[in-house]
């Protein structure tokens, strides 16, 4: 049954706010009952998944031959429930964009755990929220990330420099001896 195959080509994936579909280029629309009251952002087909970015609820994994889900969010190690892109590189890593960042996702479909590495400023990474489906690799195996502040290019395999500016937090801000009458008036 090809429609349950997710490395079947002759598809769609197609989702809205509330819920997805698989359009067949036959014309035929199923509707994917296990996304029903899910705000999908994008997808990407890994193996025998198609795993599913989500507005709130991290990464859904869905084994659409089984029935099942396997989530992976923010008590699994991601620094935001938001994912805007996912991509798998040569080397069969998965990264996911999110809202807070890149990260690097393993997924044990047979013990249902997840490993999460995030990317910091260590790394050569600002963390910064990603733009829609802007992930790809180079020939290089560079990963280059499209985000809200421009495109970033990481070497995924080089060491971490360790050497990290620390976040400051203004908590306040006064200024003294400043004159505040407008500094043109209408006549």
């Amino acid at each position: 049954d090809h429609h349950n195959d997710p490395n079947h080509t002759d598809d769609l994936l197609i989702s809205g706010m509330k819920g997805a579909y698989q359009y067949h280029l036959n014309g035929k629309l199923i509707k994917i009952d296990l996304l029903q009251n899910t705000e999908v952002l994008c997808f990407y087909r890994l193996k025998q998944h198609i795993l599913v970015g989500t507005l709130n609820e991290g990464i859904l994994f869905l084994d659409m031959k089984n029935g099942t889900i396997d989530t992976c969010d923010i008590k699994d190690g991601l620094s935001d429930n938001m994912v805007f892109s996912l991509y798998e590189d040569t080397k069969n890593n998965l990264w996911a964009g999110t809202g807070a960042g890149l990260q690097q996702i393993s997924h044990n479909s047979n013990t249902k755990k997840f490993a999460v590495r995030r990317f910091t400023h260590a790394d050569g990474y600002e963390r910064v929220e990603n733009s829609m489906n802007c992930i790809t690799e180079d020939s290089t195996g560079h990963i280059w990330i499209g985000t809200t502040k421009g495109a970033f290019r990481l070497n995924p395999y080089a060491p971490a420099t360790g050497n990290t500016a620390p976040y400051v937090v203004i908590k306040s801000a006064s200024a003294e001896n400043m004159n505040t009458e407008p500094k043109y008036k209408n006549a």
